[in-house]
C-alpha cells in the first residue's frame, strides 16, 4: 500500500482521531505564535529606539533575559492557559525581562498595578488638592493651569476627586506650588 493508499484509508477508518488531531496541532500553533508575538513585542519595546513605549522599558535601561523556552515555562508555571486575558508582568518594573521577576496576570489587573505604582500618597494628594482648591477661589486657576501646562479640566477633576494626580503631573506642580510647613 502506498503512502496515499493509506493516507486514504486512514481518513476513512479514523476520521474523529483525525480531527483531533487537526485540533490540537491548530491550537498548538495559536499557542506558539502568541508566544512568539509576545517575545516580539518584549524585544521591539526594550531594544527599538523608535518604539512609542521605548522610553517607558528601553529608555530607562530595562533589558530583556528572557527567551522563548523562558515564556513557555513561565506560561505552564503561572497557568496562563486559565486566564482570560493573559499578561507578562515584571514583579519589580525598575528590574528587567527576567525568569524569576515576570510572571503572567490578567490585563486589567496589570493596568491596575500601572495606575497604582503611577501615583503619589493620599496625603501629599490632599495636601495638593487643598492649594488647588484656594487658587480656584482666588480665580487664578486658569493662569495657574497655563503655567504648569496642565489643562484646567484635569485640575477641576482632581478637585472633584475623579482622577488621582499622576506623579509627572505631580512633579509639574509642586514646583509652582509653595508648599507651607
Amino acid at each position: 500500500m502506498s503512502s496515499l493508499e493509506y493516507s486514504r484509508w486512514y481518513r476513512k477508518t479514523y476520521p474523529e482521531k483525525r480531527k483531533e488531531t487537526c485540533k490540537k496541532y491548530i491550537e498548538n500553533n495559536k499557542f506558539r505564535r502568541k508566544i512568539s508575538v509576545l517575545m516580539g513585542d518584549i524585544k521591539y519595546r526594550c531594544e527599538n529606539k523608535k518604539c512609542p513605549k521605548y522610553k517607558y522599558y528601553g529608555g530607562r535601561g530595562i533589558k530583556n533575559f528572557l527567551t522563548v523556552s523562558d515564556l513557555i515555562n513561565l506560561w505552564n508555571r503561572d497557568n496562563a492557559n486559565l486566564l482570560k486575558n493573559p499578561s507578562i508582568d515584571r514583579i519589580d518594573n525598575n528590574k528587567d525581562y527576567n525568569f524569576d521577576n515576570c510572571r503572567f496576570i490578567e490585563i486589567s489587573e496589570n493596568r491596575k498595578k500601572g495606575a497604582l505604582e503611577n501615583r503619589i500618597s493620599k496625603e501629599v494628594e490632599d495636601k495638593l488638592i487643598e492649594m488647588l482648591i484656594q487658587k480656584k477661589l482666588d480665580r487664578k486657576i486658569n493662569q495657574f493651569s497655563k503655567i504648569v501646562k496642565i489643562n484646567t479640566h484635569s485640575i477641576s477633576d482632581w478637585i472633584k476627586r475623579k482622577h488621582h494626580i499622576t506623579i509627572k503631573s505631580y512633579n509639574k506642580l509642586k514646583g509652582e506650588l509653595k508648599w507651607e510647613k
